[in-house]
């Protein structure tokens, strides 16, 4: 019995992924306990053991990170927060991710989404967060050699890219057309996109 309720408890059923730099990934059990963190950014490592978090509650967890003075003044800097909810709990990853929205609404530049256990495997098989992973991902879409590797400077690459994408474009279509633009949207930047998923984040889980 105590092998049995010790199993129970230490096996993650959800993960919680924020991203800011540095990203920090929690792991959830049954109980919605904090078993394991998680720090991909080895230069900030202290962060994550400055988070008194593990064997809370995610909800306290994560209102302790949003709290933490450096998150808030990442922030208040114009920085950009993703947070990835997973889980093989279909109705837990559901709640969670419903719970961290709420928490999040009132706070400005951070973005919450659902991830697939596929994604979160191959996040993972990269050495990234699910947030790191999904922006390597939309940075791959405006420079298909980047590497892993450029993690660091993602959102600076993805905003300059997509400005150059922008302003090339309008070169464009001022000689041939002599007008601008054609098909709304084309190369918009990465924190863009987050404001229209963050609408629609909740309605497109599909556990």
């Amino acid at each position: 019995m105590l092998f049995g309720g010790h199993w129970l408890y230490f096996t993650p059923t959800a993960e919680i992924s924020i991203d800011i730099n540095p990203s920090i990934e929690m792991s959830i059990n049954r109980f919605d306990q904090v078993i394991v963190i998680n720090d991909f950014n080895e230069d900030r490592r202290k962060l994550a053991d400055s988070l008194n978090i593990k064997y809370m509650n995610y909800a306290d967890a994560v209102e302790q990170v949003l709290n933490n003075d450096t998150i808030t003044a990442l922030l208040s800097d114009d920085e950009v927060m993703t947070i990835t909810v997973t889980g093989a709990d279909g109705q837990q990853s559901a709640r969670i991710l419903s719970g961290v929205e709420a928490f999040t609404e009132e706070r400005r530049n951070t973005y919450c989404f659902y991830a697939s256990s596929e994604e979160v495997a191959d996040a993972h098989g990269m050495g990234l967060s699910c947030g790191k992973y999904r922006a390597f991902l939309e940075l791959q879409l405006l420079d298909p050699n980047i590497t892993p590797e450029a993690v660091r400077e993602i959102r600076d690459l993805i905003d300059r890219l997509s400005t150059d994408s922008e302003n090339n474009s309008s070169s464009y279509d001022n000689r041939q057309n002599g007008h601008h633009g054609y098909g709304g949207g084309h190369g918009r930047g990465w924190r863009n996109r987050r404001t229209e998923q963050q609408n629609v984040s909740a309605r497109s889980f599909q556990p």
